[in-house]
């Protein structure tokens, strides 16, 4: 028993378009190539795989429990096909990524998806944690790159490029504030203030804590169910906020005399790395969430 995985192709191929013709167009062959490499392939392992019948052909019982095992050679050769083209185009075989969880999102998980999608062969890994944890994932090597809620501040040993922008909101739980209200500084004193961890790491509390009394946190959605309490109130980001205040489970508001807030997303490397191609590809993807978020 011989057979070639063009036969085998020419086979999968008729079984799913239902025809010669049709499975010559998707190989860009012309249909009697293709009746020959089947009809080749059945003469070879002494099978009838179509009953030929005026204008159509039928699928044998044979046909069908062997159509299963071919689809998956094919599979597994278009898969060793496209390993050996990364080791050509010299595409990584991974990609160790650590992101803020600040930053989750489905527009972000979109980005390193798209890694997969054209890099298929690639092993990805993807790490969460705070801001500190993906910086000092970043300086130990244990990822190649890191995308953090900037802390507007220099970070040593490390390589900052800007990634994007995004929106943030004032929002209070339902019992605190009511939706559009202007209030003011003395106002939110009396409050709790719920603040990220960086914001203090980074010395940003001066303008950024407005309230005598507040609560750090690492992680914005936990915050957010805090806002269910009464007298609690934060700064998030928009897209983290959007579908709590659109279910009208919070309360976005304003601040009197106070101007748009707009928070910033940089990628960190260590200052040595060379960035790979997987590396180059999320980042293209992730300085185009400017559009995404503003738009």
């Amino acid at each position: 028993m011989n057979f070639s995985l063009s036969q085998l192709q020419a086979f999968v191929y008729t079984v799913e378009k239902g025809s010669f013709k049709a499975a010559a167009v998707e190989l860009g062959k012309r249909s009697q190539v293709i009746a020959q490499l089947v009809a080749t392939m059945e003469d070879s392992c002494d099978l009838v795989l179509f009953e030929r019948h005026v204008r159509r052909l039928e699928v044998t019982s044979q046909g069908r429990k062997l159509y299963r095992y071919a689809r998956r050679v094919l599979e597994t050769a278009e898969a060793l096909n496209h390993q050996l083209s990364s080791y050509e185009q010299d595409i990584p075989e991974q990609f160790n990524l650590a992101l803020d969880n600040t930053l989750l999102c489905p527009e972000l998980t979109a980005c390193y998806m798209e890694v997969i999608a054209q890099f298929p062969t690639i092993d990805l890994q993807v790490l969460t944690g705070g801001t500190e944890q993906v910086i000092e994932w970043v300086r130990a090597g244990e990822v190649e790159m890191g995308l953090i809620f900037s802390p507007l501040s220099q970070i040593e040993s490390v390589v900052h490029v800007p990634a994007y922008n995004f929106p943030v909101v004032d929002v209070a739980g339902v019992n605190t504030l009511n939706r559009g209200t202007v209030a003011t500084e003395l106002e939110l004193a009396s409050l709790t203030q719920i603040v990220p961890n960086v914001v203090f790491k980074y010395r940003h509390d001066a303008h950024y804590v407005l309230s005598d009394q507040f609560i750090k946190t690492n992680n914005l959605r936990e915050a957010m169910s805090m806002l269910r309490f009464d007298n609690t109130w934060m700064r998030v980001p928009e897209f983290v906020a959007k579908a709590d205040i659109d279910s009208g489970m919070v309360n976005e508001f304003s601040i009197e005399g106070a101007s748009e807030t707009v928070w910033y997303a940089e990628i960190i490397y260590q200052s040595e790395q060379e960035v790979t191609l997987a590396g180059e590809l999320f980042t293209q993807q992730v300085q185009g969430l400017d559009k995404v978020f503003f738009d």
